[in-house]
């Protein structure tokens, strides 16, 4: 699943530090990042799947509180909260 930005030129840009970069990897096939790249690294295979271009950035991103992956998947986290099962939301 690839959930990068690209930019006009088709680039990779970090959420973290919004550089403009292009991965260390490029994809070929249609199938998973680890069986293409079954020998690469980590942060390469990330770089393919987040956009995130560095164990800093990830490191950085990843230890906000509520960072914009945090808000796409589980929406509003600040001082509301989803009442399981209802649709409902209320005031934590």
């Amino acid at each position: 699943m690839d959930i990068r930005k690209l930019d006009e030129e088709g680039k990779t840009i970090c959420p973290n530090c919004q550089k403009h970069y292009s991965p260390d990897l490029e994809r070929n096939k249609d199938c998973r990042i680890q069986d293409e790249f079954p020998n690469a690294a980590a942060e390469q295979r990330e770089q393919l799947i987040t956009g995130i271009c560095s164990n800093k950035c990830w490191k950085e991103y990843t230890s906000r509180p509520c960072n914009g992956a945090v808000r796409r998947i589980w929406g509003r986290t600040t001082k509301r909260k989803m009442t399981i099962g209802t649709g409902r939301t209320g005031f934590a």
